[in-house]
């Protein structure tokens, strides 16, 4: 059984320590992997062409959408998303009569992520834009492993890569419910006035609101793949402002320090302009489908960090949230 001990740090990785020059290095590399992209877009991608030619410039990569038959332009950028690279994505599109364009970046200003998703508001459901930050992570001395993180994301997307269906999926979701129902009445013993949902109340999903830690901030837990791990206890700070979410986070932030100090170990902190949300987590390793007395360890260490989040997070929230 894993401890608290022997789990390793959560760690970015600069992207050009790994490719140094976006032309020679990344896009090669994406060429190479552009199935990786493909399950993040949820799409059957094949390459077509490097350094495609549309009239006198070149989109960096051209690739298929076989699933749904359709021509894909991808641009990249290790750095910071500029005005020019969002033209070239257009002119790209326009050259390729694309029905897919695809924008990847080391990281997207609030302005340019907003732009794709007005186009994605004003264009029909058959034109498709995406933004993507490009991140590289590792848990101590592992290999930097790739992450295509999605921030902007077309009107009623869904990967379908990612959405469990037939009988596995539904005995999955049976387990979700079982182990969340178990969880909620653990801290209801605990700590009677944690919780604002019934037993009954649990959906049958990976993810769990426990608790609101105020206006718009919530306690939760989950099982999910990220960096490495796929067991969270969560902060999540979701409202319809995203000002006031970046300013909440931003001020929690101030005193990351002092917070993981009080709480003894490291925490991921991270603004999701995908879903809107920003969220301040632990990991561990783990599984819905681990055996019973594993699920059981998970139960423990969630009880125990959930209500010493409560301990850590409340006085600070009740000073910072109306």
């Amino acid at each position: 059984m894993t401890t608290a001990q022997e789990l390793g740090t959560f760690q970015r990785v600069g992207l050009r320590s790994v490719w140094g020059d976006e032309a020679a290095d990344f896009t090669p590399w994406l060429a190479d992997n552009i199935s990786l992209l493909g399950d993040a877009l949820g799409m059957n991608l094949e390459l077509r062409k490097k350094e495609a030619p549309v009239g006198g410039f070149s989109l960096d990569i051209l690739a298929h959408d076989r699933g749904n038959d359709r021509p894909v332009v991808i641009e990249n950028q290790l750095g910071t998303t500029d005005h020019s690279h969002l033209g070239q994505l257009l002119t790209y599109a326009g050259g390729f009569n694309a029905n897919v364009a695809v924008w990847i970046a080391g990281e997207f200003r609030d302005e340019h992520r907003e732009a794709l998703d007005l186009l994605n508001q004003r264009t029909d459901e058959d034109t498709q834009f995406f933004g993507i930050e490009m991140e590289l992570t590792k848990i101590g001395n592992s290999l930097p492993a790739p992450n295509f993180k999605l921030v902007a994301i077309p009107r009623k997307w869904r990967n379908p890569k990612r959405m469990s269906g037939g009988s596995k999926g539904t005995r999955t979701a049976e387990k979700y419910r079982q182990f969340y129902q178990e969880l909620l009445s653990r801290l209801n013993e605990k700590a009677p006035e944690f919780a604002d949902k019934s037993v009954e109340e649990v959906d049958a999903t990976h993810y769990c609101s426990l608790a609101p830690a105020g206006k718009n901030v919530r306690y939760s837990a989950s099982f999910g793949n990220f960096a490495g791990y796929q067991v969270w206890v969560q902060l999540g700070i979701r409202s319809d402002d995203r000002d006031w979410d970046k300013k909440l986070f931003n001020q929690l932030e101030k005193y990351r320090d002092e917070i993981e100090d009080d709480l003894g170990e490291s925490l991921v902190w991270r603004i999701d302009h995908f879903r809107h949300q920003s969220g301040i987590m632990v990991p561990r390793e783990g599984s819905i489908d681990d055996s019973a007395e594993a699920l059981q360890d998970i139960q423990d260490w969630m009880v125990e960090r959930l209500l010493k989040f409560k301990e850590v997070f409340g006085p600070r929230l009740a000073e910072l949230v109306d």
